[in-house]
Order: C-alpha cells, then sequence, then structure tokens
C-alpha cells in the first residue's frame, strides 16, 4: 500500500502520476520525505543526519561515498513504511556490512592497495566508483582497471566511451581497458584529453594482470570494476598467485 520512490530521480514527478497509494519518497531533495543532511564521506565509512517521519538521529554506515546514502536513505524510506521507529531503523544501517568484491579495499605489502569492486558494473555505478576512489588513502599513483558493462544494448558504445571520459576527468594515473569494448572505453578517456601513455586497452584480464606487473610499485592504489561476466577478480588472483600482491585482505 506504500509507492517508496526516490525524490531524486528527475522521472518521479512523472512516475507518481500514475500512483494511486501511498507515498513515501527518499533522497537529498530537501522537499523528501527521509534525507540527509551534513554528509560526511570517509574512506571506510560515511556519516549524516538522518531526517526521517520517524525521527531524526546521527548515523553511521560502513560503505563509502554518496551515492550510498541514498542506498542508506531508499531502505531507511522502506522501514518507514513498515512502522520501523528511529532507533530501530538506526541501528539496522550500522549493522550493515559490505559485501565481498563491492569495493572491498586490500591491502598488501608496500602500501599497496586495491579496491575490488569487481562484482558488476553499469555506467552509474562506474562513475560512483571512480568519485568513491578519492576517498581512498594512498601514498602513490592511481589506476583503475575497467572492464566490460554488459546488457546495455543499443547504448553499449557510448556508455563506454563516456565511461573512457569520466575516467579521463577522475585523474587517475593509468586507466587499463579490459574486454571487447575496451576500445571505445579507451578511445573516450583519449578523447578527453587523457595521454596516450596512461591508457590502455586489452582483450582480456590476464593482459591487464601482465602490465600492472611491470607497472605496480609501492604506495599505489588500483581499482577493479567491471560487469559480473567479466570475471574481472581473476585479475587480482592472478597478481597474488605469481607474487605481485602480497598480503592479506583486511
Amino acid at each position: 500500500g506504500t509507492a517508496v520512490v526516490n525524490a531524486d530521480d528527475p522521472w518521479t514527478e512523472t512516475l507518481l502520476k500514475a500512483v494511486t497509494v501511498r507515498r513515501m519518497t527518499f533522497g537529498l531533495d530537501a522537499r523528501a520525505d527521509v534525507r540527509a543532511k551534513e554528509i560526511v564521506c570517509r574512506e571506510a565509512e560515511t556519516s549524516f543526519t538522518l531526517h526521517s517521519p520517524a525521527g531524526t538521529g546521527r548515523v553511521s554506515i560502513s560503505f563509502p561515498g554518496e551515492h550510498n546514502v541514498r542506498n542508506a536513505l531508499a531502505a531507511s524510506a522502506a522501514a518507514c513504511a513498515l512502522g520501523a521507529g528511529i532507533t530501530e531503523i538506526m541501528e539496522g544501517l550500522e549493522a550493515a556490512e559490505p559485501l565481498p568484491m563491492r569495493f572491498t579495499v586490500i591491502d598488501f605489502e608496500g602500501g599497496i592497495r586495491v579496491v575490488n569492486d569487481a562484482y558488476n558494473a553499469n555506467p552509474v555505478s562506474m562513475r560512483a566508483a571512480l568519485d568513491s576512489l578519492s576517498l581512498v588513502e594512498s601514498s602513490g599513483r592511481r589506476a583503475a582497471v575497467l572492464g566490460d558493462m554488459l546488457e546495455l544494448g543499443e547504448e553499449t558504445a557510448k556508455a563506454h566511451r563516456q565511461l573512457g571520459r569520466e575516467a579521463s576527468d577522475s585523474g587517475i594515473d593509468l586507466l587499463i581497458a579490459v574486454g571487447r569494448f575496451a576500445g571505445e572505453l579507451a578511445g573516450g578517456a583519449a578523447a578527453a584529453g587523457m595521454a596516450s601513455e596512461r591508457v590502455r586497452a586489452v582483450g582480456k584480464a590476464g593482459e591487464a594482470a601482465d602490465f600492472l606487473k611491470g607497472w605496480i610499485k609501492p604506495g599505489d592504489l588500483v581499482l577493479i570494476k567491471a560487469s559480473r561476466g567479466a570475471r574481472l577478480e581473476r585479475l587480482l588472483q592472478r597478481l597474488q598467485d605469481d607474487g605481485t600482491l602480497k598480503g592479506k585482505e583486511r
């Protein structure tokens, strides 16, 4: 009997015209029923003040990035619709833990850090990962190994070119594009002004691993992300198996 909808989505007003049941909106929009203020993003957590019909409170979640605040607000709105109180909602948010391969930060010897976000990818989550990478502390260079985004239909080539432009604008030192659409991704980065020596397009994860083996140095940070079908986590396993990366996941 309740429609939980994203107040930040430009299509929300159009969609709500078809909704006749009770509405519960969430988002960063000041008009949302469930909203966040005073957001502070750090590497291992994000804190914000939660405002909702159930009450108000300061919350810390174990997920980096503003996009995860939106996710927390969606969950909070659903909880409000089901009649949960503010204490129950806050405790639920703070108890939530990240799942494997979803922006998992791994520390290796020599201060090398890898962000394993290889579980899945789409244009929005790729952009969020690149944005959130700036929150991860590193004393060295930053690289992004980005694989194919699948199931995008006619938008596939355009989406990969746009991702390349966003990667160029993110300030990373190296982009490795992996997979069937690596050329489109690398081309987008080049068109955005990323120097050719900072962009590499390869067909398979093993080729990306071979290149990283000769590139990576102590203190460097590497993001790994692609759609599930790409299985880009194999790159990380290969670098561990050959001794390039030594250490354990924190």
